[in-house]
């Protein structure tokens, strides 16, 4: 089973999700939304860094990750092994 699971996570991590998304503004606005429900439903800290990505934070001096869209595909891309 951790097998499936973390060959799951690894495709996930080299290819992202699909989101099927129409425009650059779906993305922004898609972007903005999670940033906001991970703000207000997590203890961690996260904020926009861009028009289409924002980062999470472990405390205030060590970003965890990056969520982006591009292209309507979702990755995330961790800064940790944690």
């Amino acid at each position: 089973m951790s097998d499936f699971v973390s060959g799951g996570m690894k495709g996930f991590l080299d290819y992202g999700i699909d989101l099927k998304l129409e425009s650059i503004e779906e993305e922004t606005y898609y972007i903005n939304q999670m940033c906001d429900y991970f703000n207000k439903s997590s203890s961690y800290k996260a904020y926009v860094t861009g028009d289409r990505s924002f980062e999470i934070e472990l405390d205030r001096n060590t970003p965890m990750m990056e969520v982006l869209i591009r292209e309507s595909v979702l990755y995330v891309v961790p800064y940790t092994d944690d």
